[in-house]
């Protein structure tokens, strides 16, 4: 049997010795709420309607954003820029060559400088040496198609790069880099033209507006090229000849084996009685003596008078020395 215990009275408390402290006081057991189906039914009405939107886990509805808006321009912008006629060529269809004002030919027609709307069909029989080939400075992209039988390229144009003086006509070939013109527009280069003596800040002529699309088919040897828009800017110099500015600086070398990246550029041959004229009036990349040696040795590697990457054509190297020191 349990004792009862008995708490000591606090002095200072007015509460008699056998009055129960409420603290010790049991505090009475809660009865279980009673749900009324009215309340519940008219919360399930009003729930929708708290001002708060309910979040779901479920993925929402596809809605128009503005990233989709702007691929959708520019898949429209590149269709404005390349029309249908951009298409890969209909062979069954009569193309036919066009000349638009402002282009440059070389001696077979083709246009090296295309310009404006011109066309250019190559056929099976043209035999076209420079089919393919533009001369101004552009940035190439290309493709093959159809298991490698059409190749098509977009030559890009880069325009040109001018002087701020009015009375200086030199307009030079800008750097072919992808950060090439960024380098060169921090070196801070001065214009060489007026027998460099003009000295004038340089500047990149920024230029958009063209485009040109080149196919070839391989095994027919079929070939298209369809240029549109005018190039607003005078024509760089170019640094590389094309194949036929080649083949007749060979003609020439041929012509005086022993002449020199020197000789070659004055057009003074070392046997008089041998037909000689300035390889200058060619293409304007061999006016640059270094350029010109370097086209020079290429052609001399082919005849087999120097030595190449693998020492061939060392025997006819010495016997022309021999011819060299007679002289």
């Amino acid at each position: 049997m349990k004792k009862k215990q008995y708490q000591t009275p606090n002095p200072n408390s007015n509460q008699l010795p056998n009055q129960r402290s409420p603290w010790n006081r049991k505090l009475p057991k809660k009865k279980a709420a009673s749900i009324n189906p009215r309340l519940v039914q008219k919360a399930a009405n009003t729930k929708n309607n708290d001002g708060f939107e309910d979040v779901e886990d479920e993925e929402p509805p596809e809605t128009t954003h503005t990233k989709p808006k702007k691929k959708e321009a520019k898949k429209q912008t590149s269709k404005s820029t390349n029309p249908k006629e951009w298409a890969p060529p209909n062979m069954n269809r009569k193309y036919k060559t066009f000349i638009d004002p402002g282009t440059i030919v070389d001696d077979q027609g083709y246009p090296l400088y295309p310009n404006g709307r011109t066309v250019f069909l190559c056929l099976p029989e043209d035999n076209i040496t420079n089919f393919s080939l533009v001369s101004y400075t552009k940035r190439i992209t290309s493709n093959s198609r159809a298991n490698a039988t059409w190749k098509v390229s977009h030559p890009k144009c880069l325009s040109t790069l001018v002087c701020n003086n009015l009375g200086c006509q030199w307009a030079g070939s800008p750097p072919t880099g992808k950060d090439g013109m960024d380098k060169f527009l921090l070196s801070g280069m001065t214009c060489p033209g007026l027998a460099e003596k003009c000295n004038s800040t340089v500047s990149h002529l920024k230029f958009q507006g063209t485009a040109i699309r080149i196919d070839y088919n391989k095994n027919l040897k079929w070939g298209l090229l369809r240029h549109k828009g005018t190039h607003e800017h005078p024509w760089p110099e170019a640094k590389k000849p094309d194949k036929i500015s080649n083949i007749k600086l060979l003609v020439e070398v041929k012509r005086n084996p022993k002449a020199g990246a020197f000789e070659l550029k004055l057009g003074k041959p070392t046997d008089p009685t041998a037909p000689f004229n300035s390889v200058t009036t060619i293409h304007l990349a061999y006016q640059n003596k270094d350029r010109l040696a370097y086209y020079q040795r290429k052609l001399h590697v082919e005849m087999g008078l120097v030595a190449g990457k693998e020492g061939a054509g060392v025997g006819d190297k010495f016997i022309l020395d021999m011819f060299g020191w007679a002289a």
